[in-house]
């Protein structure tokens, strides 16, 4: 349900904010400040849909024992539960970037580098969502799951979702009002070596929780 809101709320907002923005004569930073609304706004409804990672494998129950048993890659395993959410917040962002693509406010270069940031960025709130649900969880040998850890997993998720929206569209306001070159490619840059690091993370504590049990 929290997946098909996003999906279709997310454009209908953008498309309105935008046609309003649209009716207003704006220069440079008029226009980068734009773009960085949209970024923001489009980014908060893209990880919202994301949060659920936060108790995906708390959810497991005693079925952790279970998983610690698998006859196969345990990093591809772990890393397969992912895949909806990352498939999923591309349904909702591309049509987004689509509509403000269509303002005017970008360039073709520009849309294509927003458009693989906004993927990279929505991994990045997954993955770092995933990992804290995986070394803080306090169910995997339980049989139910105890409704605080949850709720404190996902306010977690909430805050570096929030965290990540603004830093990335305060960077870009940044350097757009400082007539930084590349703006984009260097925010992608930067969007780049943090997911490298949480994904290098993430697979190292899979791999000693696994080593250790």
């Amino acid at each position: 349900i929290t997946t098909l809101l996003c999906i279709v709320v997310t454009p209908l907002f953008m498309l309105l904010v935008n046609k309003i923005y649209i009716a207003f004569s704006t220069r440079h930073i008029g226009d980068v400040m734009i773009v960085c609304f949209n970024l923001f706004i489009i980014l908060a409804f893209t990880f919202s849909n994301n949060v659920s990672t936060s108790c995906i494998y708390s959810k497991d129950g005693p079925s952790w024992n279970t998983n610690k048993t698998m006859p196969y890659e345990p990093r591809a395993a772990l890393l397969s539960r992912l895949v909806y959410n990352t498939v999923t917040s591309v349904f909702i962002f591309v049509p987004s970037l689509i509509i403000l693509f269509n303002t005017g406010k970008l360039i073709k270069g520009d849309f294509i580098i927003l458009l693989v940031l906004c993927l990279i960025l929505s991994i990045l709130h997954i993955l770092f969502s995933a990992n804290f649900d995986y070394m803080h969880s306090k169910n995997k040998t339980i049989a139910s799951i105890g409704r605080e850890y949850v709720t404190k997993h996902e306010a977690v998720s909430v805050v570096f979702a929030l965290l990540v929206a603004f830093v990335a569209a305060g960077l870009l306001l940044l350097m757009g009002v400082t007539s930084t070159p590349n703006m984009y490619l260097r925010l992608l840059a930067i969007a780049i070596v943090v997911l490298a690091l949480e994904i290098y993370i993430f697979l190292k504590k899979i791999y000693a929780t696994y080593q250790e049990n």
